[in-house]
């Protein structure tokens, strides 16, 4: 017996908690993306000012991608950034680049920072152990002017002038590969500070003309993709631009968490549009039985005797 005043306890708790847990399914995400893009932007700034203090005064494109280029190399020491965003995996924002100096990657990933700000499209490139097909250095391929390409190697502050003016791309270095010699060569004449550079690059290492922009030979499915689009673009396909948001990790994990908010928003409105769906069943279901059993109670078998 139920004494009155007395509180009945909930019966479903954990239905309850369901509506709640689905929304946060969708807003946690939703919520840590737009903090890292605030992060993001609030560096970029920072980048965006660095780089207009650099080239204040220059009118001339390439000028200032060789602007950044020098001071990059001269003001920030090559090591490995172990900062890091979160993952180390992830590598080190060009923000704490800027702030702490790094390898040929991370170099490279700043001078791309530091270009796009400017509004000069610019992307990393790698190139391969032909040994071991791996990654071995880093550099940057810059169009300065429109299609013009401009390969420049922050590490080492190398560019490849072309004689009768403008410069050399990293398509130009895939077909000829002894432009890279020719230059060190002159390197070296010019000054010593360049014999590390040449001592370097002129061992097999990490060969310029196996440079690309995306890493074709990292497994099963970018070999396939590289043989079904070489055919289609030809040499072009090492030249695409990587997207913005693999080279920074804050922009990386935003879109990261912008694609589960999605898909938890999807999942969500699956959920609820089976639920509907499922609810409309049982009435019509209902619906069917109520009408039967009321059929069945007007059979003569049904009606009083003597009826």
């Amino acid at each position: 017996m139920i004494m009155a005043g007395t509180t009945l306890p909930q019966r479903y708790p954990r239905r309850r908690m369901i509506p709640a847990l689905r929304s946060a399914s969708i807003l946690l995400p939703l919520v840590l993306a737009s903090i890292c893009y605030c992060s993001f932007r609030a560096d970029q700034a920072q980048i965006a000012q660095y780089a207009r203090r650099t080239t204040s005064g220059m009118h001339d494109p390439a000028n200032r991608v060789l602007a950044l280029l020098w001071r990059i190399h001269t003001e920030l020491p090559t090591r490995h950034n172990t900062a890091g965003f979160l993952l180390p995996s992830l590598g080190a924002t060009s923000a704490q680049v800027l702030q702490s100096g790094g390898d040929c990657a991370d170099k490279s990933r700043l001078l791309v920072a530091l270009l796009r700000s400017l509004n000069i499209p610019a992307s990393p490139v790698m190139s391969f152990d032909p040994r071991t097909n791996r990654p071995a250095h880093t550099f940057v391929e810059a169009r300065p002017t429109g299609m013009q390409a401009m390969l420049v190697d922050p590490t080492y502050a190398l560019s490849f002038p072309r004689p009768d003016g403008g410069y050399y791309g990293l398509l130009d270095i895939r077909r000829d590969p002894a432009i890279v010699d020719r230059q060190l060569a002159s390197s070296r004449v010019e000054g010593p500070e360049y014999r590390a550079v040449s001592d370097y690059y002129l061992r097999p290492a990490a060969p310029y003309e196996s440079g690309s922009t995306f890493n074709w030979n990292r497994g099963a499915l970018p070999r396939a993709a590289r043989s079904a689009l070489f055919p289609l673009f030809g040499e072009r396909l090492y030249t695409w631009p990587r997207p913005i948001f693999l080279e920074e990790p804050k922009l990386l994990i935003a879109t990261w968490l912008l694609a589960a908010t999605f898909v938890a928003a999807a999942v969500n409105v699956f959920i609820t549009l089976r639920g509907m769906w499922s609810r409309a069943e049982f009435r019509r279901s209902s619906d069917s039985v109520s009408s039967s059993k009321s059929v069945s109670a007007l059979t003569p078998e049904a009606l009083p005797e003597g009826l």
